[in-house]
């Protein structure tokens, strides 16, 4: 399965995108904070990573000048901390 595709949108004002490829899905936010804001909607897409890890596609986000933080398929300590919904898809 090869999921290949660009979303575009704004969280709080601040460019936020979605890139999926050959290589997975990255979500891209220019700022910390608007992670920050999108995890509270993580656990109304917890079904969407559930089959997303089922069928071993890796997410990751980009994190401004934090860097590259893995969401699946293992979720780094950082992410799971953050959000709690991705503690139960380790």
């Amino acid at each position: 399965m090869i999921l290949v595709g660009r979303l575009e949108g704004t969280v709080d004002g601040q460019p936020v995108s979605i890139v999926a490829d050959e290589r997975g899905v990255v979500m891209e936010f220019s700022r910390l904070l608007s992670a920050w804001k999108m995890r509270r909607f993580a656990g109304a897409g917890t079904s969407v990573l559930h089959a997303l890890r089922r069928h071993g596609i890796g997410v990751r986000a980009r994190l401004g000048w934090l860097g590259m933080v893995e969401l699946l398929p293992q979720p780094s300590l950082l992410a799971r901390i953050v959000s709690p919904s991705l503690r139960g898809l380790r």
